[in-house]
């Protein structure tokens, strides 16, 4: 069974067409702009359906007779469209920080307590309320206020969905809209999407069929947003199987038949099946080596950085926070900003770079802790997204974590599991197993245990005792003016 999957990272639109055996048989990306500033985090949707329809047309001219489309892209994200999802302005993105005002009014309403949420700015209803409070002209002429899967399966359909899991960054309870709620924030509900189960089968628009060449018939099933489709994707099976996604962001979730703490709000727990999805994003992870290598290694490729950073000793003493845009899971703070730490004459860029990897182990380490916190142990590690490309970077998570990493031969874990989703309800009885695949398994050294222990130490205190600082500077310093586009 061939199915086309469209897969809308931060850094890039994709189109990806699987076999039966869960191998690639075609694949097209485009880059994506996003428009920063230390608030703002934008990308604009006319963009995405351009280069996503580039893709689409691309894949389809190499493979024939496809048997189904789905979608999977971010969640938290807000696209406010018209009646034809047009775009009425452009993207707010899951780490985008300007609705902390509002996400701090509604967690002091009633209607918003008894639902049994946590809230941030990092949520869709303080976006949305944010929308009305400063644009009223454009939430005057938005249709529905959609995630980025939904927009593109607008596109494609005509219509306004959103899967179940989606809907949850909504405050839904048993799938549905908060209306209490909605009813003191004077948003309306028919501005929301229809929230439809995963595994919901769609039709393309009569329009998408004859733009892409496709049949009429051809089903558009709805799965759901990046880090769960990626967990699917990375053949979780048992109590305690976690993964870690590393592409622009991190994403760490892990199987298991546990509860976590009610009141436990640096981490999410999502309910499909008869199983728990627990853990928690970040926001940057593949996106810190962008960094690096835009700024310090200029036209150097990952492959370079790795023996580059191999020069570097482990016990430099550098220490580096990786918070460029903020943090969400596990510290959930809008205020901190990145640092390099212990910065002595002798080091250099290299030395630099390699506590640039470390920091991604700290931060797969910290999520892990606040998942275990809850009595969930953890047992292995699937990899997989750009990050597990580096072998180096593999080795220090294993290092820092005392876990052990498998990583997955299938770097594209996110679009595969959407695959096997959509599979899943086309083809009855089908067994996803078979086709995820270890690559390589890391294992942690004895011989450095005890330095990554005290350096992770470090690193937690050094968060700890600057967060007063982070918090004056975003009050003094902080740059406001307008919005830079980048390629992330």
């Amino acid at each position: 069974m061939k199915g086309l999957v469209i897969n809308l990272g931060f850094r890039s639109v994709r189109a990806i067409i699987f076999g039966s055996d869960g191998r690639i048989l075609a694949s097209s990306s485009r880059k994506v702009e996003t428009f920063l500033s230390s608030e703002y985090v934008e990308q604009d949707p006319d963009e995405w359906w351009r280069k996503g329809s580039e893709c689409l047309r691309e894949v389809l001219g190499k493979v024939e007779d496809i048997d189904f489309i789905t979608v999977t892209a971010s969640a938290a994200c807000v696209t406010p469209v018209d009646e034809k999802a047009n775009p009425t302005m452009r993207t707010i993105l899951v780490s985008d920080k300007r609705a902390d005002k509002e996400a701090s009014y509604i967690s002091r309403l009633d209607s918003f307590k008894k639902l049994g949420y946590e809230t941030s700015a990092y949520y869709t209803i303080p976006r949305i309320l944010w929308i009305k409070r400063n644009r009223p002209d454009i939430y005057g002429r938005t249709f529905k206020f959609l995630s980025p899967n939904d927009f593109f399966i607008a596109k494609l359909t005509g219509d306004f969905v959103i899967d179940e899991l989606n809907a949850t960054k909504y405050y839904t309870v048993n799938n549905e809209y908060p209306r209490e709620l909605l009813r003191d924030l004077e948003i309306d509900e028919d501005k929301l999407p229809e929230i439809k189960p995963i595994g919901s089968m769609l039709k393309l628009s009569d329009e998408s069929a004859e733009n892409f060449h496709l049949r009429r018939d051809l089903p558009v099933v709805v799965t759901t947003y990046d880090a769960i489709c990626a967990f699917f994707g990375s053949g979780v099976r048992e109590e305690g199987d976690a993964c870690d996604i590393s592409g622009t962001v991190t994403s760490v979730r892990v199987l298991t038949r546990r509860d976590i703490r009610p009141d436990e709000s640096r981490i999410f727990q999502l309910r499909y099946r008869d199983w728990n999805i627990v853990g928690g994003s970040n926001n940057l992870g593949g996106g810190l080596i962008e960094w690096l290598l835009n700024n310090f290694y200029m036209n150097r490729t990952y492959e370079d950085l790795e023996k580059l950073s191999n020069l570097s000793s482990a016990a430099s003493g550098l220490i580096f926070l990786p918070y460029l845009m903020g943090e969400r899971a596990p510290i959930w703070d809008d205020k901190v900003r990145g640092c390099f730490l212990g910065i002595e004459r002798f080091h250099n860029r290299d030395d630099m770079a390699r506590a640039v990897l470390e920091s991604t182990g700290y931060v797969l380490r910290s999520l892990i802790e606040a998942i275990e916190d809850n009595g969930i142990q953890v047992n292995r590690i699937y990899a997989s997204g750009g990050l597990a490309r580096i072998d180096l970077i593999n080795q220090i998570k294993a290092d820092i974590t005392g876990k052990k990493i498998y990583k997955l031969m299938e770097a594209e874990s996110t679009a595969l599991g959407a695959y096997c989703l959509a599979r899943e309800v086309l083809e009855p009885g089908f067994d996803a197993s078979p086709l995820f695949k270890i690559e390589k398994e890391y294992s942690p050294r004895r011989e450095v245990e005890n330095m990554y222990a005290e350096a992770y130490r470090l690193f937690k205190a050094a968060y700890r005792d600057l967060r007063r600082f982070h918090e004056e500077r975003y009050e003094a310093l902080l740059p406001r003016g307008d919005l830079r586009g980048v390629h992330l």
